[in-house]
């Protein structure tokens, strides 16, 4: 069962060598790409700090350090981020 938390992006990493092409027919080696981003987060759950990596696309509203994200992770595995979204 997964749970949420608010987190801190402490760290962002763009994954330049990752190209993600978005659009079927390009003009361009560029057009349409995109470069995913890999966000470290510090968050806690029941008094315990968790570190957790998790990559996005690119998306500047989550790509900002010091922002604060609404974590999701399992009930079991909390240091396992499930996914992350804008507070």
């Amino acid at each position: 069962m997964s749970q949420e938390t608010i987190g801190k992006i402490i760290k962002v990493k763009k994954l330049w060598w990752l190209k993600i092409n978005k659009k079927p027919i390009r003009t361009t080696s560029l057009d349409g790409a995109i470069f995913p981003s890999s966000l470290q987060v510090q968050y806690s759950v029941n008094d315990s700090e968790y570190v957790g990596k998790k990559i996005v696309a690119w998306d500047d509203s989550l790509t900002q350090v010091g922002q604060d994200v609404i974590v999701s992770y399992n009930e079991d595995k909390p240091q396992k981020i499930l996914s992350l979204r804008e507070k």
